[in-house]
């Protein structure tokens, strides 16, 4: 780049563009069951059946979940804590989303 005279101002670098996003193909009623079907049996499954069917809201499928694994064990039958948040509701959402399951 040239240098500017004294006194003059430099002409701004150009501002980097971003790509555009690529339009998701939604999946028809069969693509979806099956898509949700594909994943193994646990807290992201349910959670992924209740954001399909389209009639919770993030907080209620996080209070759904919690409630269905609140006698959650391990292999060994000790308890587990269901560390399930708001945000891992979002990502699900997010990932169901950009796989096209929702719109």
């Amino acid at each position: 780049m040239a240098k500017a005279k004294k006194g003059t101002i430099a002409p701004k670098p150009a501002e980097p563009t971003k790509p555009a996003k690529q339009q998701v193909k939604l999946l028809n009623e069969a693509e979806r069951k099956a898509w949700v079907a594909a994943k193994r049996q646990g807290v992201g499954r349910v959670a992924y059946e209740l954001i399909v069917a389209g009639k919770l809201s993030n907080a209620e499928i996080l209070e759904a979940v919690k409630k269905q694994f609140k006698n959650a064990k391990d292999k060994d039958g000790k308890p587990v804590a269901v560390n399930t948040t708001m945000a891992c509701i979002a990502w699900y959402r997010s990932h169901a989303r950009q796989a096209g399951v929702i719109a």
